[in-house]
């Protein structure tokens, strides 16, 4: 038997983008996004297959196209740039983030100093760092976070707005928020927990199932953050491991017999392949 976590696959935010391109392309529009859609290959490649065209900038658009801003979102640039070029768009940009984004602008403009809690490489905190001038300062680990108030002492004085990218990790978020209301006092820090309820699901529905189970396999794509972070979660208590294609699967190296098995996958993890997996996973069984 195979224990499928009850959270696994897409997250509004997500299936919303998904859905945003697919009625585009339905009503007969031609389409671009700017970055990959959502962070699964087989979801781009399948929109790639029904003409849907990647870019890396506005200036890449071609007349009678539409573009569409993936979930992560973007940073206040990107708008201005469509709007002075005059291009045909759709933002797809999850709510979620738009909150964080709007926060973030408010909180900046009040004079806090802002520090984010997330991967500064990721198009969710690049678009972010875009609504305070790209001024905040991002740590992906409690030691990333103590290694920046040991470089700047000036930290522990300013008053600080602490937001996190919507799929950082909520074990982490908790103890940097007790460690900054140590080191600067409850009256210097105002946070807000901008992780999605989706996310926070997932990870302690990953938990329980890496604790209940002897195996749990974890699909989604290798760029995916949310993936990623429930796979760490679950190697934590188990065997543990993470794919990104029925292929992947297939060449692992496992004996499954008198073992019991769980199956979750991130946030932006496709239902078909999702029971692809699970199917070859009751067949090793």
């Amino acid at each position: 038997m195979v224990n499928l976590a009850k959270t696994a696959g897409f997250c509004f935010g997500v299936r919303n983008a998904v859905n945003v391109v697919d009625n585009l392309l339905k009503s007969g529009f031609n389409v671009c996004a700017l970055g990959y859609i959502i962070h699964s290959p087989q979801v781009v490649d399948l929109l790639k297959n029904r003409g849907v065209r990647v870019v890396d900038g506005v200036s890449e658009v071609k007349n009678g196209e539409v573009l569409v801003i993936r979930s992560h979102g973007v940073e206040p640039k990107v708008y201005e740039e469509i709007n002075k070029v005059g291009v045909s768009f759709k933002d797809a940009t999850c709510p979620f983030v738009r909150r964080i984004q709007n926060e973030v602008f408010k909180e900046y403009k009040n004079g806090k100093r802002i520090l984010i809690a997330g991967d500064a490489n990721h198009p969710e905190v690049r678009g972010i760092l875009g609504y305070c001038k790209n001024e905040a300062l991002v740590f992906s680990s409690l030691a990333e976070l103590k290694l920046l108030f040991g470089k700047n002492g000036y930290l522990k004085k300013e008053p600080v707005f602490l937001a996190a990218q919507t799929t950082f990790n909520v074990k982490v978020w908790e103890s940097s928020v007790s460690f900054l209301k140590d080191v600067c006092g409850c009256e210097n820090i105002n946070s807000f927990c901008s992780i999605c309820s989706a996310t926070v699901n997932r990870q302690n529905e990953a938990i329980l199932l890496s604790k209940s189970n002897d195996v749990v396999f974890v699909v989604g794509g290798k760029n995916s953050s949310n993936t990623r972070k429930i796979y760490e979660l679950c190697a934590e208590n188990c065997e543990a491991f993470f794919i990104e294609s029925l292929k992947d699967l297939e060449n692992l190296n496992f004996n499954l017999k008198g073992k019991s098995v769980g199956l979750t996958a991130g946030a932006s993890t496709p239902d078909f392949l999702i029971e692809e997996v699970y199917g070859k996973i009751v067949s090793y069984i």
